[in-house]
Order: C-alpha cells, then sequence, then structure tokens
C-alpha cells in the first residue's frame, strides 16, 4: 500500500518468524525481503516484484489478488494496521496448527497395524514435548 501508516521494517518486525506453509507465499516473502533494501516505496516495490516474477503468471496472479487486498488496509492508523496484521498472523498461525493435526488424524486413521499406529502416537508425543517442554 502506498498510504500505510507502517514502514516496511516495523511490518517485517510485527510479521517476526511467522511460517508460511504454502511455498509460493514462501518464495514471494523470501524475495519481498531481499528486494526491501533497494526500493524507496510500494510502487517500486510491486514492479520489482511483477519483473522477477515474470515467468511465472501463478505467482504474478498473487501479486495481483495481494495488491487488490492490500486496498482494504487503506486509510488505516498504524494501531489499526498492527491490529489488523496480528489477526492476520494469528489466522494463519490457526490453520497451520488445524492442518497439522488433520494430518496426525488422517495418518492415525490409515495406520495399517499397531505398529504404524504407535511410531504416529510417539511422533505425536515428540512434537508436544518440544512444544510444551513435557507432555501434558
Amino acid at each position: 500500500m502506498n498510504d500505510c501508516p507502517l514502514k516496511f521494517q516495523q511490518i517485517n518486525e510485527i510479521i517476526g518468524d511467522t511460517t508460511f506453509s504454502d511455498e509460493t507465499l514462501i518464495n514471494v516473502k523470501s524475495r519481498i525481503d531481499r528486494l526491501l533494501c533497494t526500493v524507496n516505496n510500494v510502487k517500486e516495490l510491486t514492479e520489482k516484484l511483477y519483473n522477477e516474477f515474470v515467468q511465472n503468471p501463478d505467482i504474478q496472479s498473487l501479486l495481483t489478488d495481494l495488491v487488490s487486498i492490500s486496498e482494504t488496509f487503506r486509510g488505516l492508523d498504524a494501531e489499526e494496521f498492527t491490529s489488523l496484521i496480528k489477526e492476520n498472523i494469528d489466522k494463519i498461525e490457526q490453520y497451520s496448527r488445524d492442518k497439522e493435526k488433520e494430518n496426525f488424524r488422517s495418518l492415525y486413521k490409515s495406520a495399517n497395524d499397531d505398529i504404524e499406529a504407535l511410531k504416529i502416537q510417539m511422533q505425536l508425543r515428540d512434537k508436544l514435548k518440544k512444544k510444551y517442554g513435557k507432555v501434558i
């Protein structure tokens, strides 16, 4: 957005270590991170991104969608903008957690025997240990 109340660096700090699961979004965010030092404004960043992905119509379509979506952020003050970014990050993280839960459920249901089911349970236990430091 051209009239964004936050600077690129501020937005990057808010986003922090948010993990994107979609390869296309990962690729676009990575490219944005590399281009931030070489641009002066959003218009220049957008043009460079379109040029970077000139051979990839799927990413160009995504960029068009992102530019269009950014219009919903227009006119927000810095606090509202920050809050909206954080809400979207929360949704991305919740989606990732839900997808991971569903993946574990699916793997468990499709286990062919007790050994395979036990392996899946152990993976889940290890994941919980890593997240919480202990199994709840």
